[in-house]
């Protein structure tokens, strides 16, 4: 398989799975709960979206690829300028999720000074992301020509973008797992059942996935830089093997992201899938279908 193909699979699992995890976020919350969607099931919603967008530029970006083999300048621009689209739109999709995710944590926090420092940090984590739309659309100034803008040194200094990556990446590692912890530390001060804890627990550092992959996104962000290198065919490895890693772990971050937060909030639909299958155990019949419909008040 190509880096092409590879990135398409990635982005093609990564789509089927967080549609069909907010498509049940949204049934559960709208049909089975009296407060139905909320912010954050909005927000949830605008970045799945978004998500989708980044996708198309992704896939894009793999069908380009895979025609021109060898890079030319004309195809270099075309791969350069879906990057710096896909970018844009990966920060836009990090805004509404992690929004997302600090509301839904949020209200497990109790303490005023823990509210407001998941905030803050979500405010700060925004402004990153706010920067680096700007910076991933004008990179150098207007969007044509940027293979050779980039090969003359006449876009913004690599160090200046990749520090924006490098701190991007890492504030949302760090977020996603200050967010889950706040949260734990005061649950397991509840007078909750051990048990209840303990998947509560298991469900809120499954919302916070994605960060793995914000980590070797972070690590490997680097490798973007564009340079005239890649022209020659015996370069090794070529641009579109270097890039690879990065736009994989781009699209798992978000799609890893959105899945996992969305089945954290599907406890209802886990709850009478069990209840279900202790009423009927055995059976294999209607498995969390017509049943649950007839379960529903």
């Amino acid at each position: 398989m190509t880096p092409g193909d590879v990135i398409a699979t990635v982005t093609y699992v990564c789509l089927v799975s967080s549609c069909a995890s907010v498509s049940l976020r949204i049934v559960v919350r709208h049909k089975w709960l009296d407060h139905g969607l909320k912010l954050d099931d909005w927000l949830m919603i605008v970045a799945l979206t978004v998500y989708l967008m980044f996708c198309a530029v992704i896939i894009a970006f793999t069908v380009v690829e895979n025609r021109n083999p060898i890079l030319k300048e004309s195809s270099a621009d075309l791969l350069l300028l879906l990057l710096a689209i896909g970018e844009a739109l990966f920060m836009v999709t990090s805004i509404a999720f992690k929004t997302s995710l600090m509301i839904f944590f949020r209200q497990f926090l109790l303490e005023r000074r823990q509210r407001y420092l998941v905030a803050s940090i979500t405010l700060f984590y925004c402004a990153i992301s706010v920067l680096g739309i700007f910076l991933a659309l004008v990179p150098c100034r207007t969007l044509s020509h940027l293979a050779r803008k980039r090969v003359e040194g006449k876009c913004i200094p690599i160090n200046i973008w990749n520090g924006l990556l490098y701190t991007h990446g890492a504030v949302s590692a760090l977020s996603d797992w200050l967010f889950a912890l706040l949260p734990i530390l005061v649950l397991w001060k509840s007078s909750m059942p051990a048990k209840t804890k303990l998947g509560v627990t298991l469900l809120m550092v499954f919302a916070v996935c994605g960060s793995l992959c914000a980590v070797l996104r972070t690590i490997y962000t680097g490798s973007l830089h564009f340079d005239a290198r890649y022209y020659d065919v015996n370069h090794k490895p070529s641009y579109q093997h270097v890039t690879a890693l990065v736009i994989n772990m781009a699209v798992l971050e978000m799609g890893i992201g959105i899945t996992a937060a969305s089945v954290a909030c599907l406890m209802p639909l886990f709850r009478r899938c069990a209840g279900w299958f202790q009423r009927h155990p055995m059976t294999g019949e209607d498995i969390c279908g017509d049943s649950l419909a007839d379960d529903m008040p």
